[in-house]
């Protein structure tokens, strides 16, 4: 027999509408690094549901170890930011 393992760390960022407002709206994830190159993904929500994405699965990039920021734009407005380092993505 012959056995594979895979491992992958992700960084997972989330935003919600806590009161649920807006019955539907797009969320839009931009990411930095350290460069300045940035990575956008956009995604539907409704109401208070969560809207989760993954660093960097759905940006469709391989991270780097070093420090992001992000921010989470609905309408024109940030509605969250934050930054994050890890020494432990690493290029695939």
């Amino acid at each position: 027999m012959s056995w594979q393992q895979s491992y992958e760390e992700v960084i997972k960022l989330g935003v919600r509408n806590k009161f649920g407002l807006l019955e539907s709206y797009e969320v839009s994830f931009i990411i930095k690094e350290r460069s300045g190159k940035e990575f956008k993904v956009s995604h539907q929500a409704r109401n208070d549901e969560w809207c989760f994405v993954q660093f960097p699965i759905d940006f469709q990039t391989y991270g780097k170890p070093g420090k992001y920021s992000w921010r989470a734009v609905v309408e024109g407005h940030i509605v969250a930011r934050g930054s994050f380092y890890d020494p432990n993505l690493t290029k695939k």
